[in-house]
């Protein structure tokens, strides 16, 4: 029995019959050590690898991803920080926008992209959910400040969602962006929101609040204060 430059055994031409068994299992430790092999979960993983060897790999299937071991710990290959596509909806001539469950425990915090237009001038609050209900308490505080024209202005809200952060001053194009932070953990949910609203003059929107009381959410809705919207709403998660 031989074995390649990297250390894979083999039988040669010149090994006896009894050389085979002996050939086959070496050959099936060193593909253990070196392949990416397959487990249902972690303890899965653990229990077939009581004592992994750096640079052993396998892979999950309960979460698609492929670990090394590091000598020290299991450590997920390619999974640097970042941002994960999460949901996306493309509501037309819709009176709300309603994502349930995308909020979990897979990440803290979260991104939400919304662009479209309105069927009319108004302004677009944000609610958050929980088993797929609103939370409609007065739990909601948050500011707003508006510049359009070269006027800034300010208003602060204690109301049951965070209002206006969004704003359209007629049927016109519309982008905003939302930050939000822990909204599935028990405790206070709180963004920070940025808007533009385009037709002949720009109005620009800087808004932030919290959720002042400690609830976990999994969900939202965005609701247009009157009339429809059209667009494409994405949701994301931040890698930690």
């Amino acid at each position: 029995m031989a074995t390649t430059a990297v250390g894979n055994p083999y039988v040669e031409s010149s090994d006896l019959v009894a050389n085979y068994p002996a050939a086959s299992l070496a050959l099936a430790n060193r593909i253990d050590v070196v392949g990416v092999n397959p487990f249902a979960n972690a303890a899965a993983r653990d229990a077939a690898i009581p004592s992994p060897v750096e640079g052993q790999m396998a892979s999950l299937n309960d979460d698609d991803l492929v670990y090394r071991y590091s000598g020290a710990a299991w450590v997920a290959v390619g999974t640097t920080p970042g941002i994960t596509l999460i949901a996306t909806q493309n509501p037309s001539v819709s009176s709300s926008v309603i994502f349930n469950n995308c909020f979990s425990s897979t990440y803290e915090n979260y991104l939400i992209n919304v662009k479209g237009t309105y069927s009319a001038a108004t302004s677009l609050s944000f609610r958050l959910r929980v088993a797929a209900s609103d939370n409609t308490t007065s739990n909601y505080l948050a500011n707003r400040l508006v510049a359009n024209g070269g006027t800034i202005s300010g208003t602060a809200f204690t109301a049951t969602s965070f209002q206006q952060v969004a704003y359209s001053t007629n049927d016109d194009a519309n982008a905003l962006t939302l930050t939000i932070f822990s909204p599935q953990l028990t405790a206070r949910t709180s963004f920070v929101g940025s808007g533009i609203s385009q037709s002949s003059t720009i109005t620009n929107l800087l808004t932030s609040g919290f959720f002042n009381a400690t609830t976990s959410f999994d969900g939202f809705t965005l609701l247009p204060a009157s009339g429809t919207f059209t667009g494409t709403v994405r949701v994301y998660g931040y890698k930690n």
